[in-house]
């Protein structure tokens, strides 16, 4: 996933499958980075908004957070 986001960085799936690696390493806020990096590109992709969401919800962040699972349903 890394290669692939690094290869085609304008790609908002290569993006929040990084995400989803760096959530998986405990690297919250890189991953979030990238989920954001991904909305940028294409802000319907819900994987990306569901999976930050859930990272704002656990920072405490709970008005962003409902704000992008708003976006989700």
């Amino acid at each position: 996933f890394v290669a692939s986001a690094a290869l085609d960085p304008a790609r908002a799936e290569a993006r929040a499958n990084l995400g989803h690696v760096l959530v998986e390493s405990g690297r919250f806020a890189e991953a979030l980075r990238e989920y954001d990096a991904a909305l940028a590109l294409r802000a319907d992709l819900v994987p990306a908004l569901r999976n930050s969401a859930i990272i704002l919800a656990q920072q405490g962040r709970f008005a962003e957070a409902r704000a992008r699972f708003a976006r989700v349903a």
